[in-house]
């Protein structure tokens, strides 16, 4: 259900991961906010904590609610429906490794439990 991060289109562009087009590269979007990052304990997006994307450090590892907190699935809540101009990626842990969120308003169970996340500009 991931895209995994290390996976370039040809030129090296990476992908709009959460406006649902694969291959087209990052595009910016006029009304990305409100966009809400929901991490969940429980599948199917139950019990979960949410994190305002406007205000989350960009190219950082970022650990939601300290080392103990983890979360089996994750949804990105925008009202505008639209995607955003940055991927969310997911990390199980150590940030050595990343899965990108591919879609907003799409509640996804993430196969494992994982514990960061990173908000990465395209480059």
């Amino acid at each position: 259900m991931f895209t995994n991060k290390l996976t370039a289109t040809p030129g090296g562009a990476t992908r709009n991961a959460t406006s649902g087009d694969k291959l087209s590269a990052f595009t910016a979007d006029s009304s990305p906010f409100p966009a809400t990052l929901l991490l969940c304990k429980e599948s199917g997006c139950a019990s979960c904590l949410g994190f305002d994307l406007s205000s989350a450090s960009h190219a950082t590892c970022l650990d939601p609610a300290g080392s103990t907190f983890t979360f089996v699935s994750a949804a990105i809540s925008q009202q505008s429906d639209s995607g955003l101009s940055f991927a969310v990626e997911i990390s199980p842990g150590g940030c050595a490794s990343f899965s990108t969120i591919p879609q907003v308003n799409t509640c996804y169970p993430l196969g494992g439990t994982f514990a960061e996340f990173a908000l990465v500009d395209p480059s």
